[in-house]
């Protein structure tokens, strides 16, 4: 399952893009903890079913620049549930705070894991511009 959504918050653009992990994706990442080659917290405490990636920008930075966040899902309900939810949640209150909301709401949530991969240097240079 693969699923895209496009998100204007006054000028900007906001794009996610949810995948369905395949299998050898699951096994590697059991196998890559078993193994101690990637930490048993590494990025979640469960194996995902699916993963949803946000971009600062519309639809060409998906293959232009590497994700804002990424969160991942522990099965395909929740994914489907909450790739809604952080749509709606972009589309109200913008991407950074959209995602400070969204984060502060699911924190909790044993279902949902992210990793950020902002490099903050950079995006501070971009923004004072």
């Amino acid at each position: 399952m693969g699923k895209a959504a496009f998100v204007t918050f006054k000028d900007s653009e906001i794009t996610l893009s949810m995948v369905k992990w395949s299998a050898i994706r699951k096994v590697l990442l059991v196998l890559g903890r078993k193994s101690g080659i990637i930490s048993r917290f590494s990025p979640t405490l469960f194996v995902p079913s699916h993963e949803c990636a946000v971009y600062d920008g519309g639809p060409r930075q998906v293959f232009q620049k590497t994700p804002y966040i990424i969160f991942y899902f522990a099965n395909k309900n929740t994914a489907q549930m909450e790739f809604e939810k952080l749509r709606g949640t972009l589309q109200n209150y913008g991407l950074y705070g959209g995602l400070s909301k969204y984060i502060r709401q699911n924190i909790e949530n044993r279902n949902i894991g992210s990793v950020d991969h902002v490099n903050f240097r950079e995006e501070l240079l971009r923004l004072t511009r």
